[in-house]
């Protein structure tokens, strides 16, 4: 029982954690995009912005083009 806990217990940090870098990816490139545009903005700035690496950021967005939708998405619900 406590190593099915102790498991599922790491699972939710991790889950935890990797909402927390999305969330944060996703906060950086919305400042970056209003102030810079789309071409203007890259994702060397947004990952070094978070202190994420590259990898993270492809782990929760395909491209640059996808993090912008997800943003333009947030702007339209606010």
């Amino acid at each position: 029982m406590f190593v099915k806990e102790n498991a599922q217990m790491r699972i939710s940090k991790r889950e935890a954690q990797g909402q927390a870098t999305r969330k944060a990816l996703l906060a950086a490139a919305r400042e970056e995009f209003g102030r810079h545009g789309y071409t203007d903005t890259s994702i060397d700035e947004i990952v070094r912005r978070t202190s994420v690496t590259k990898g993270a950021f492809y782990h929760h967005f395909s491209e640059k083009k996808e993090l912008f939708l997800r943003v333009f998405e947030d702007v339209k619900k606010d």
